[in-house]
């Protein structure tokens, strides 16, 4: 109990810590101060009780030393008055006997670290016993061979344990090299659910999935890595330098100027070179000294300079200005005009040089087909463009 006591509070502040830009915009300082005084009051008493007990413990403890080493000299004088050993032997016993007592007042704090050490034990089991990701089991081979289709989705159903209603309901995609797509729907309708069941993030989908001619079952974690990008709304930027965000995840060698030229191509060079410090820059943890932007654009460079086969943008210049987001989606469409791409968007007007654009609804495909034709078509795609554009 105590240990799950700390446990809280520990969590608790690091939840506020995390927040502490929203608590200090909303002023909720005082709420999240009575909600860590509350979780603080509980350990409070769980931490009397501990020491109350603990005393009852020690207070039996001394007692019971007490009465052995009375016990001890008592039989000791007995002995010597009977002669059996001298008077000055009893001041020995007395010593010996304080020695041995010494070490067994110890007993006490072992049996609590004892009972602390058995929790976490028990806690590093619980996650020992958690299923291994089925994707880092199998072991990369040889180079993969891409294959056409680049993506073949046949019938793919998908339900979340603990869920009566499919997220995804028999969907048939087909992708062919080269080719980019764009997905667009609302929100919760299935679209990124569909990008991690691509990336093997979850599992148990109900249908065919094949990436480069294989089956998804079969591809590594490695070949995953290799072959395919993704870049999220929110980008992860791991604390460093700006050459080390950049390289991150990149298993070949690369030098400065396929840096900087990685860096140009996402349009943050000169940021890099005049605000953050040039390539050794430092990055705090989270990203927290950097713009939602400049993440986004962090993230893009990596992309560009791993260079993939398969590039999935999940809202992936969400955070850009309209100027930064038209230089960088120009680049990548030059640089990656063979590779293949996914990119969801609510933006709409970023999937216009889509090959084509697949419409998700409740988990279902509803419609597919170029911006332009499902622009001037009646349907969902439309009324989104309508919401977002409503003089077009």
């Amino acid at each position: 109990m105590l240990l799950r006591g700390k446990e809280n509070i520990d969590g608790k502040v690091v939840e506020m810590m995390g927040g502490v830009e929203t608590i200090r915009v909303e002023n909720t300082i005082a709420h999240e101060v009575k909600k860590v005084e509350c979780v603080a009051e509980k350990l409070r008493k769980i931490e009397i009780k501990h020491h109350i007990w603990m005393a009852f413990y020690d207070a039996a403890k001394y007692l019971n030393e007490a009465f052995f080493y009375v016990l001890v000299i008592g039989i000791s004088i007995f002995f010597a008055i009977k002669g059996i050993i001298s008077t000055g032997d009893i001041l020995t016993y007395s010593l010996l006997f304080m020695s041995i007592i010494s070490p067994l007042r110890e007993i006490h704090r072992i049996l609590d670290q004892a009972h602390e050490n058995t929790i976490k034990v028990n806690d590093l089991y619980e996650i020992m016993q958690q299923p291994i990701d089925r994707s880092f089991i199998i072991k990369s081979g040889k180079e993969a061979i891409i294959k056409e289709p680049i993506v073949n989705i046949k019938n793919l159903t998908f339900q979340y344990p603990g869920k009566n209603e499919d997220v995804l309901k028999g969907i048939d995609i087909t992708l062919k090299k080269g080719e980019k797509i764009g997905i667009a729907g609302a929100s919760g309708c299935g679209k990124t659910t569909l990008i991690k069941i691509l990336l093997r993030l979850i599992h148990d989908y109900n249908g065919k999935v094949e990436v480069f001619g294989k089956d998804l079952g079969l591809l590594s974690r490695g070949e995953i890595a290799d072959m395919i990008a993704y870049i999220p709304q929110k980008t992860h930027i791991f604390s460093g330098t700006i050459k080390d965000n950049i390289i991150y995840g990149c298993n070949k060698k690369v030098n400065d100027k396929e840096i900087i030229n990685a860096a140009k191509k996402a349009n943050i060079f000169q940021e890099i070179v005049k605000v953050l410090g040039g390539l050794n820059g430092r990055v705090s943890e989270n990203g927290n000294n950097l713009s939602g932007g400049q993440k986004q654009r962090l993230a893009l460079a990596r992309l560009i300079l791993k260079s993939p086969e398969l590039l999935i943008f999940d809202e992936a210049t969400s955070a850009l200005d309209n100027t930064n987001e038209f230089i960088i989606q120009k680049n990548l469409e030059e640089i990656f005009k063979d590779k293949t791409m996914i990119t969801i968007a609510h933006r709409l007007t970023t999937l216009k040089n889509a090959n084509r654009i697949i419409v998700f609804d409740r988990g279902k495909i509803v419609q597919e087909g170029s911006f332009h034709k499902l622009a001037k078509n009646p349907g969902l795609f439309k009324e989104f463009l309508e919401q977002h554009h409503p003089d077009e």
